[in-house]
């Protein structure tokens, strides 16, 4: 996974082509297949020639739709499961002679509420990059990770660990700047080699397209 900026430089692009790509179809369709519509001789294979270019158009601006959207989704919310970091992670935790912990979209939706919790109350945690304002593991509404992991379903819950880092902006705004940072601080590093642990959920936030935003809930059941 790219940081948003660079998810934003390639797919919004690409999106806006696609799409322009499914216009250019249309006023093609009546330029070219319009001229021999109204010939009888001509009628069906226009018509098939008709259906296919607009279909066509209409796929093309689908797809350029679709880009833009996700690329709206993941600077505003959070973008699929943090797969780099996930990859990081187990080679770290292989590394240290544990076994891979699994994705589980459970604990990815606790890791998503905290994250969101801390984009949305920046007058309690403080901003990404700064000494937190507050315990940063403790939600707004008083809850911890394993209430959280609860909460989403994770059950039955026999241990937990959660580990979250933030950054302003480049470079600290990556995968590998949030797992460099992990590893070097004990208490993080401990949490992700602790080999008891079986399943990690991943929320990740960009609030402005810039900052970032990584929370890591780890558990067992």
């Amino acid at each position: 996974m790219r940081t948003a900026s660079r998810i934003v430089t390639i797919v919004h692009p690409v999106g806006k082509m696609f799409a322009a790509f499914g216009d250019a179809i249309d006023n093609a369709r009546w330029r070219r297949v319009g001229i021999k519509e109204n010939t009888v001789e001509n009628a069906p294979a226009v018509g098939m020639a008709h259906q296919k270019v607009a279909w066509l158009g209409g796929r093309a601006r689908f797809f350029g739709t679709l880009a833009i959207s996700i690329v709206l989704f993941c600077v505003l919310t959070a973008c699929p499961g943090g797969g780099d970091l996930l990859d990081k992670i187990n080679e770290k935790r292989v590394a240290h002679g544990c076994r891979n912990v699994s994705g589980d979209d459970q604990l990815r939706a606790a890791a998503d509420r905290q994250a969101v919790d801390i984009r949305d109350h920046p007058d309690h945690f403080g901003t990404p990059g700064t000494s937190p304002l507050a315990d940063i593991h403790t939600g707004t509404d008083g809850t911890n990770g394993g209430t959280r992991i609860t909460a989403a379903g994770y059950s039955p819950l026999s241990a937990w660990g959660e580990i979250i880092y933030w950054a302003p902006g480049p470079p600290g705004n990556t995968e590998q700047a949030t797992i460099d940072w992990w590893m070097d601080s004990p208490p993080h590093r401990a949490q992700i080699e602790n080999c008891n642990f079986t399943n990690v959920g991943i929320g990740l936030l960009y609030p402005d397209g810039n900052q970032w935003i990584a929370v890591a809930d780890f558990a067992a059941h």
